[in-house]
């Protein structure tokens, strides 16, 4: 492999992504590109979240989304995050898609893959090597809030990362990996579990770049999960019982 297209976002984890690749793979060439609102955690997500939330909630709430990367940001490896040579940022899907039918009259990549990316419209993308980062085990459930359904309704057995075929169906096609049966008992929030789910992940996705051979295997596909059916009370609840799980183990 020569080059490489990641789809991200721009938010720290997005960032460890980018440049964990980078270091791994040094031979290769990325091109970056980034769907990004420009706000951070708490501008972004509180006005969705804090819509009639009772006072004890709100400061949950509050307390979740200024917690959100702290986890990644105190360990030694966020040193890793370094300014990418060549990144280009777009506010909206839109604009992001009108850039990648540009960009496929003139460029071709040996391999691409999203993370936390739009939903991908390209069919010359979606043609190609291409993969996409689930937080979710897909065989369960789909959609981008797939880890937060299942720890909110106790189903810890049902977290985990998969890594599939871009697809235009959402977080469909072939598998190239899972990530699953992670130690759950260990994690006293989110998003300590996410980077640790996230590093996992990137050291599975190298690993597999680096031998060059991509074979996918079919798995059964979950229920697709909607972003907007996602409540504060789903969010909370999700992190209280990942909370009381460690709580249990460690007594």
């Amino acid at each position: 492999m020569k080059t490489c297209l990641i789809l991200t976002g721009n938010e720290v984890h997005h960032n460890f992504f980018i440049n964990s690749l980078i270091n791994g793979l040094r031979d290769v060439n990325f091109e970056i590109l980034k769907t990004s609102s420009l706000k951070n955690d708490f501008e972004f997500f509180y006005p969705i979240f804090s819509k009639n939330i009772n006072k004890r909630n709100k400061e949950k709430l509050v307390q979740f989304l200024f917690n959100r990367n702290k986890k990644l940001c105190l360990e030694e490896d966020f040193q890793v995050l370094q300014s990418p040579i060549s990144q280009k940022i777009f506010p909206d899907s839109e604009s992001l898609h009108a850039f990648l039918d540009k960009l496929f009259l003139n460029e071709t990549y040996d391999l691409a893959v999203t993370y936390g990316s739009p939903i991908i419209t390209n069919h010359k993308l979606l043609g190609m090597k291409s993969f996409n980062i689930h937080f979710g085990l897909s065989r369960f459930y789909r959609g981008g809030t797939s880890n937060i359904t299942a720890l909110a309704a106790g189903e810890f057995e049902k977290v985990g990362v998969t890594c599939h075929e871009l697809k235009k169906t959402i977080d469909d096609g072939g598998v190239l990996f899972e990530i699953d049966n992670q130690p759950l008992h260990d994690y006293n929030n989110i998003d300590e579990m996410n980077y640790y789910l996230l590093k996992a992940t990137i050291y599975k996705f190298i690993e597999i770049c680096k031998k060059g051979t991509y074979d996918v295997y079919e798995i059964p596909k979950g229920a697709l999960i909607p972003n907007n059916k996602l409540t504060h009370d789903i969010l909370l609840n999700a992190e209280e019982n990942l909370k009381n799980l460690s709580e249990t183990f460690n007594k």
